[in-house]
């Protein structure tokens, strides 16, 4: 038994791999004063959107009736799609599709996919457009077009969903979340 034809052979030494980035930063959120949608929601129910580059996993949500004592309410558990519109949206129909108007929007990440006119009434691409005064009306769109880095055509548009025709204004002005 010779030890020396056994030993450990020399190495470099191993460096150790680096933890993954740490998300810095806020998330851009909007709390959505919206009519309930499917019909399930509790009565109490609201709508937070939330997004951040990079992802960090979930977004916690706090809520309490004063300035202290938060409690967690929910957390978000994946990026939502927000942006802005980059051109006016005049009042259109409601209750059946507006096949002449097309509203322009920049998102900031995420993106947009055309579907089907079944998809569509089944409940598939719903949107939320904010209007100056705080009041949000429910659209949906059949067609997504890719027109620039983020930028997107939305046509065959279904206003005023979930009775936000309301929220109509004439026009939704350029820039509106």
């Amino acid at each position: 038994y010779d030890p020396s034809n056994y030993g450990a052979a020399p190495a470099t030494a191993r460096i150790p791999p680096r933890s993954a980035p740490i998300a810095a930063g806020s998330p851009a959120f909007a709390f959505l004063d919206l009519p309930l949608l499917t019909g399930e929601e509790p009565a109490t129910a609201g709508y937070v959107a939330a997004t951040q580059t990079p992802w960090p996993g979930g977004v916690a949500i706090y809520a309490s009736p004063e300035t202290t004592g938060f409690a967690l309410r929910s957390v978000v558990p994946g990026p939502c799609v927000m942006g802005h519109t980059l051109t006016p949206l005049m009042p259109g129909p409601v209750g059946r599709i507006d096949r002449a108007a097309a509203l322009r929007v920049d998102l900031g990440s995420g993106m947009l996919v055309s579907e089907s006119l079944v998809q569509v009434l089944s409940g598939r691409n719903v949107g939320a457009l904010q209007a100056v005064d705080g009041e949000w009306e429910i659209v949906q769109f059949l067609t997504a077009e890719l027109v620039g880095s983020g930028i997107y055509d939305l046509r065959g548009l279904l206003r005023g969903q979930a009775g936000s025709e309301h929220a109509m204004r004439s026009p939704l002005p350029a820039g509106s979340p």
